[in-house]
């Protein structure tokens, strides 16, 4: 690895951690709650911590198909035991388990209140009403106590909780009919560039689709915000300018992708300082340099660079942190393991990069492969990788071999 004794940023750039601290501190989380039933839930932020009113399970119950015993009797009898009756899930044994008794009983079923112990039925062989054990077995086996999941009293589920399956899953299993959740965000977005086209458009010479909207539609979607598609907007500073007043005044916050360096058509960044303010602009990372932060009439707005993986990139390691922020949601950090790398990686320092990579298993080994075409046009990269490597701004070399950094893809803890 380089040294880096005497390594600084060139001027002008920001570092990748100082542009994460700047938007955590200008982000701040909306508190817009609704109440909603549980099976609209999904992807939705709670508003409120989530109690216990009573244990679950209520009551011991079991966890096999088996017989319900109590233990004692099993040496007492020489494991020889009287089949009494049967508990069903949702309809216990209303008898009474007398000495040297035993219950059929399914899972989930209520125990006898004699029984403490289940014999599971492979256990067991039944002959003429009677049961003969034959293993080992210890006390308590096969049973679930009241409390032994939730207890009464126990908070379950913190607001800023997202709310996915196994979430709104314990919310029907405590009862809960509906609960309070904010609002998702509405995200207005836009692409700026006379060279973009719609999808229905024929194509003429120099110019492109706009594929930049659909990508932002989807992650603002994935997320569980409500995006809010501007369109394709011109290198016009005037219309430039009112889109972005008016998605401001629509929004809770605003993306845009292209327009934010530092070419004669690029208007984004002294727009923004006109019409609201500029937090930062130009970022050490790669791709995605020129990134401008700030906000519209206090709504936070992320210009993003127009090439399609500088979109993807930035979005991942800052903006979706920041609009989950704003949504209430209890911050996260995005799961980065150490991994081999399979082969050496040669660069010119200055910016943290984020390349796109495969995580494979190679002789039941974990290693971290470089995809061969990093540059941030190359989309179809972006399709094969399913993590990055983070390269540090110093760094100019790495090692075949060497502990990296690598950020799975749609993994956070």
């Amino acid at each position: 690895m380089a040294d880096t004794t005497d390594f600084c940023l060139k001027p002008g750039l920001i570092s990748v951690t100082e542009a994460e601290t700047r938007i955590h501190e200008a982000i701040t989380p909306l508190q817009h709650a609704q109440i909603l039933p549980i099976k609209h839930c999904l992807n939705r932020i709670l508003a409120q911590d989530i109690t216990a009113t009573s244990n679950i399970p209520s009551d011991c119950n079991s966890s096999m198909d088996g017989y319900a015993v109590a233990f004692n009797d099993l040496c007492d009898h020489q494991n020889r035991l009287r089949l009494c009756g049967t508990s069903w899930a949702g309809k216990p044994y209303s008898g009474v388990m007398k000495p040297g008794d035993c219950v059929r009983i399914f899972t989930g079923a209520i125990l006898p209140q004699a029984a403490d112990t289940v014999i599971m039925q492979e256990q067991v062989t039944q002959t003429d009403g009677m049961i003969q054990f034959n293993g080992q077995i210890q006390h308590g086996d096969n049973v679930r106590y009241p409390g032994e999941d939730i207890k009464s009293g126990d908070t379950v589920l913190n607001a800023g909780t997202k709310l996915g399956g196994a979430e709104i899953g314990l919310l029907a299993s405590l009862g809960m009919v509906s609960v309070q959740v904010y609002r998702p965000i509405r995200v207005a977005f836009f692409s700026t560039g006379d060279e973009l086209r719609g999808l229905t458009e024929t194509l003429q010479s120099g110019q492109l689709y706009d594929s930049n909207r659909y990508t932002l539609n989807a992650l603002i979607e994935q997320i569980g915000a409500a995006p809010i598609d501007l369109g394709t907007i011109p290198d016009d500073p005037q219309q430039l300018q009112d889109t972005l007043i008016n998605a401001a005044e629509s929004s809770d916050a605003v993306i845009s992708t292209g327009g934010a360096s530092v070419g004669d058509a690029d208007f984004i960044e002294p727009l923004l300082k006109d019409i609201g303010s500029v937090d930062f602009w130009k970022l050490a990372i790669k791709p995605g340099k020129p990134l401008v932060f700030g906000n519209i009439r206090n709504i936070p707005f992320f210009g993003l660079p127009g090439n399609p993986v500088s979109v993807l990139v930035t979005f991942m390691i800052l903006v979706r942190p920041a609009l989950t922020r704003l949504m209430g949601q209890t911050p996260g950090q995005m799961l980065h393991i150490e991994v081999p790398l399979a082969q050496s990686i040669q660069r010119s320092p200055g910016r943290q990069e984020y390349l796109r990579a495969q995580l494979n298993y190679d002789n039941n080994q974990l290693n971290v492969k470089p995809l061969p075409f990093q540059g941030s046009h190359i989309m179809h990269s972006m399709i094969q990788a399913n993590c990055f490597i983070v390269v540090e701004a110093h760094c100019s070399s790495l090692a075949q071999g060497q502990l990296v950094k690598v950020l799975p893809f749609d993994t956070e803890i």
